[in-house]
């Protein structure tokens, strides 16, 4: 599965992500503005970390750079909270940081 779609199972209910420029974000309103974004052509991740808390939960640290046709690249660090929900991975906590 590929797209925007992908993030209907994969979002907790309950999932904040912030950005910069955009403030927090609520999971219906992340949803709503994945299916208005336009796609990246490519994305490289970077200085990957992770760090495992609690059996149930996942802490991903990476840096990510981005590109879309016509545009500058988007480079930013995040941080990403997964939390196991009945043998499935949801999405709890996205952060995004500029990038110098």
């Amino acid at each position: 599965m590929e797209g925007p779609s992908v993030y209907d199972d994969l979002l907790d209910p309950a999932c904040l992500m912030a950005f910069p420029g955009m403030g927090v974000m609520r999971a219906t309103d992340i949803l709503a503005s994945l299916r208005e974004a336009p796609r990246w052509t490519s994305v490289v991740m970077s200085n990957r970390a992770l760090a495992r808390p609690r059996r149930d939960v996942l802490v991903l640290g990476y840096t990510a750079e981005g590109h879309r046709d016509g545009s500058e690249p988007y480079r930013c660090h995040c941080t990403s909270t997964y939390v196991e929900d009945g043998g499935h991975w949801k999405l709890v906590q996205h952060q995004q940081t500029m990038a110098a």
